[in-house]
């Protein structure tokens, strides 16, 4: 019930710029990255931090280093040159550059507690909160100082942008790991051209697979951070089916079946997608619940320093890109199966369930856009959630915070 009967399916010029979904046929074969959705980016130990699919695939990468059947990915070969990859980095001398040297990880605010460990009533010296150098992998961004870390988190940013606009749900593969490494090399272009500063060619000869690894495992981390703010968003706009209380007239052990019902009735013909009222013309508004545009605003226009749309203005500025929209449908469905038993129940945001939902809800999408009448309502859509969206990042933080006054009478 998306299009009503006076609708036709025919082709027309829509007034929306969000892209249409490009979605690639993936592999379904990932691990958990929704149940630890609180998480945010963390630096420390990503070895196994949402860890996704099997072990490494056996096979090249392009030429440029090969699978083992360790599952180690060893990257460029030594004999390969970055300048090669990103059309040169004339850094001159490679050895002459500290910006990428491994061992720099500073751990001066360490000593300084232990000299000043007597001051303030402290009697003993306190213990360092950092490892020592050698537990530090190539894998994590504290192995990294100077001007490796900034395109190493350049490089996270483009990756997030690949895996909302492109492929959701990367597997852990060659082709994965090449997409991430081509994020790390977009990453090096931008520094070349715009900062023309040095860089350690050889630290990157050497490093290339764990800098991949960084900007690879990011993306489990950044859907879990899609996940929490999802639970939220169906926990307030969809509270009258998954928290329901019971009525007096009934006993307690009905509200599962009351709660099963209500979310069965939600996902069931995709009611949770339609707008609460018919149109000025008595017809749906698909994609209008206010659960989706809040959801997308929050996310994609939170107007925190590293939300797409400000890292991205060009992608977001006019409009939220329709495989956006598409990502935060899939992620409202995976939040409301977690209550379809009647109790919550985790259910990890992977590609293993998912995938098959995102791809569902791009032809939904699609289906809409092409419909003359109800395509234009999108498009009308997805440019006031943009609008909007901006207004929102400029006021973050709590808009109550200027209404704050004393009486001094």
């Amino acid at each position: 019930h998306y299009l009503n009967d006076d609708s036709n399916n025919g082709n027309s010029n829509n007034d929306h710029d969000g892209n249409n979904g490009n979605n690639e046929g993936y592999e379904d074969n990932e691990g958990n990255d929704g149940d630890n959705s609180n998480n945010e980016d963390n630096e420390g130990n990503n070895d196994n931090n949402g860890e996704e699919g099997d072990e490494f695939n056996e096979g090249n990468y392009n030429g440029e280093g090969n699978y083992n059947g360790e599952g180690n990915y060893n990257g460029v070969n030594d004999d390969n040159d970055l300048d090669d990859e990103v059309n040169g980095i004339n850094d001159g001398d490679a050895n002459g550059s500290n910006d990428g040297d491994a061992n720099n990880v500073n751990d001066d605010d360490d000593l300084d507690d232990e000299v000043n460990g007597s001051l303030n009533g402290q009697t003993k010296p306190r213990r360092a909160r950092r490892t020592a150098n050698k537990d530090i992998k190539p894998s994590q961004l504290r192995f990294y100082s100077g001007s490796w870390v900034d395109i190493l988190t350049n490089a996270k940013y483009r990756h997030r942008l690949f895996i909302n606009t492109v492929a959701p749900f990367p597997e852990r593969t060659t082709k994965g790991l090449a997409d991430a490494h081509r994020s790390l090399l977009d990453a090096i272009g931008e520094f070349k051209e715009e900062k023309r500063l040095p860089l350690d060619q050889d630290l990157y000869n050497k490093h290339s697979s764990g800098m991949t690894t960084i900007v690879f495992e990011d993306a489990a981390t950044y859907r879990g951070r899609l996940k929490a703010l999802g639970r939220e968003i169906v926990d307030t706009y969809y509270r009258d089916a998954v928290r329901l209380e019971v009525p007096l007239d009934r006993h307690s052990d009905q509200l599962e079946t009351l709660i099963r019902r209500s979310v069965g009735h939600l996902l069931k013909d995709s009611v949770f997608l339609l707008g609460a009222e018919l149109d000025e013309n008595g017809r749906s508004n698909n994609f209008g619940h206010r659960a989706i545009s809040e959801f997308s605003r929050q996310f994609y226009y939170s107007g925190k320093p590293d939300c797409l749309s400000d890292l991205f203005p060009d992608v977001f500025k006019k409009a939220l890109p329709t495989p956006c929209l598409a990502m935060v449908l899939t992620c409202i469905v995976n939040c409301l199966e977690e209550f379809q038993t009647g109790n919550f129940a985790a259910i990890p945001f992977t590609g293993q369930r998912y995938e098959a939902v995102h791809a569902a809800m791009t032809e939904l999408i699609n289906t809409v856009d092409r419909d003359p009448y109800h395509g234009r309502k999108l498009g009308r859509l997805l440019a006031r959630i943009a609008t909007e969206g901006r207004v929102y990042s400029k006021r973050s933080g709590n808009p109550l915070a200027k209404q704050f006054k004393v009486v001094l009478d």
